[in-house]
């Protein structure tokens, strides 16, 4: 059974949903997804905005902490089963902005890192975007451990980059 994990920033739900599949923190989760970077201060509202990543980015970073993100060919929530899911939702009142949640296949719940109470069933089928069944490829794949101060001696963000500006996010940024 996995933990409800919220998020600490406006655009942290990718980063909340990939600590909820993990079973850690949510500073945990941005240390393995963010090597070397510092985690932004939640109330400067600027910074935190560039903790949201495209879904395409935000997808290609789950194999590194051992997450294996499977597209689903569904269209409705329902559907799910047992299948724990990274379910990416867009908002049809503003379309620009997507929404991470993840199913437990265990319990049957959806776990919203936004809200405490999860939304209704048809609420998440109005705004799908996609379904993607999560397998933990292995433990030894998340990361060599961090130390204190979130220091890796590999890794970072791929091709050496940095954390999209608020700017380079909108647009198409999980929130």
């Amino acid at each position: 059974m996995l933990r409800r994990v919220s998020q600490i920033h406006d655009s942290g739900c990718f980063v909340a949903c990939v600590a909820m599949l993990l079973e850690i923190s949510y500073e945990e989760a941005f240390v393995r997804l963010f090597p070397g970077v510092r985690m932004p201060d939640p109330n400067d509202q600027q910074a935190s905005g560039t903790v949201g990543k495209l879904i395409e980015e935000s997808l290609a970073l789950m194999p590194r902490v051992g997450l294996e993100p499977q597209k689903a060919n569904l269209r409705n929530v329902k559907s799910l089963r047992k299948r724990t899911s990274f379910i990416v939702l867009r908002w049809k009142y503003e379309p620009q902005l997507s929404h991470g949640v993840v199913f437990d296949g265990t319990t049957g719940h959806f776990l919203d890192p936004c809200y405490e109470q999860p939304l209704n069933h048809q609420t998440y089928n109005r705004n799908l975007e996609s379904i993607y069944y999560i397998k933990r490829i292995s433990d030894e794949l998340s990361i060599s451990n961090p130390d204190a101060h979130g220091n890796q001696s590999a890794g970072g963000l791929p091709n050496g980059g940095s954390l999209p500006s608020s700017q380079e996010i909108a647009g198409n940024a999980i929130s």
